[in-house]
């Protein structure tokens, strides 16, 4: 019975990221899929009523504890570009994370250098990756929300390897150490 631009859950998004027990996660236990008396309340006042009351909860909340917010926020930025923390799930958890956070370090210093040397359409990169990811700041990240923005952030890591400059030693040192 009313507009709606691209999807109508970031309310309730919102509340899945922020509320007292908020860690810079997503809150499955909170989510109408998770919780029966949330799928009864979701079924009650319907999609938009449900997205609605749900975005209200969320941004008291912001307003009752705006350095919380910010805190978890700045969590949620850390989980972004460096993967989620995951107790309990296996061994392999440290190994993915520092390959998720190192293909960020790749792809920001690719950026950064793109910007620096003035390549044609950095910016571009720069106000995509800025624009792109900012809403999961607010909301929560999830590894998989990074995945339509990873072909360009490959293309910053390729450049910066790409960039990358062999540093030779002069021939007299290298006679001498001969």
């Amino acid at each position: 019975g009313r507009f709606v631009f691209i999807r109508s859950n970031f309310g309730a998004e919102l509340r899945l990221g922020n509320g007292p027990w908020a860690e810079g996660l997503w809150m499955q236990w909170l989510h109408p899929t998770q919780d029966v008396l949330e799928m009864r309340r979701y079924e009650q006042l319907g999609e938009l009523g449900y997205v609605a009351a749900r975005k209200r909860e969320a941004l008291a909340w912001v307003r009752a504890d705006y350095p919380r917010f910010l805190w978890v926020s700045v969590k949620r930025f850390v989980y972004y570009w460096g993967g989620l923390p995951r107790p309990g799930v296996g061994p392999w958890v440290p190994f993915k994370n520092s390959v998720f956070l190192a293909s960020s370090i790749l792809a920001f210093w690719g950026l950064g250098r793109a910007i620096r040397k003035k390549i044609h359409a950095a910016w571009l990169f720069f106000w995509l990756i800025l624009s792109y990811s900012l809403v999961y700041y607010v909301v929560f990240p999830h590894p998989r929300y990074r995945h339509p923005m990873e072909p360009e952030l490959l293309v910053l890591i390729v450049y910066v390897i790409s960039e990358a400059e062999v540093r030779r030693q002069p021939a007299v040192a290298r006679e001498i150490e001969a």
